[in-house]
């Protein structure tokens, strides 16, 4: 993989976003703020790992599922600006995913025209959950 251009890692990496990510926006209710979010969960500890030198960003941890018998799995994600990021490099080569990470990427340059730092107003609010509807009305 390594040897690959970058266009065809770029491609590789849209593909296990499109067989086993997520993109959604997550809401938190006791800071009133919502993050949009891209993640990919899969028993693959190198396919996770690969992503992650891909782009650079968001974290990798891993977690043993509470049934028994099950793997250990490994998760990258990575949110905000750059997941919008992410997002906007792989767009190109989204299929399943594509409207998701169109819409996803709209939410994220509507919450980045905010200031840092200043309240929210009701009507931001409402646009905000308003992405968070439609991203989870499309899975």
């Amino acid at each position: 993989m390594s040897q690959l251009p970058a266009v065809a890692k770029i491609i590789w990496a849209a593909g296990v976003l499109d067989g086993e990510g997520c993109i959604y926006v997550a809401k938190n209710n006791a800071y009133q703020n919502y993050s949009l979010m891209v993640r990919v969960c899969m028993s693959d500890e190198s396919t996770i790992r690969r992503l992650y030198s891909i782009f650079k960003v968001g974290s990798v941890y891993s977690y043993q599922p509470k049934k028994k018998n099950r793997k250990q799995m490994w998760n990258w994600a990575c949110s905000s600006i750059e997941a919008k990021n992410v997002l906007a490099a792989l767009l190109p080569y989204l299929w399943t995913k594509k409207k998701q990470a169109l819409v996803a990427i709209a939410f994220q340059k509507c919450k980045s025209n905010l200031k840092r730092g200043t309240l929210q107003s009701r009507s931001n609010m409402k646009t905000q959950h308003r992405f968070y509807t439609v991203l989870r009305e499309m899975k």
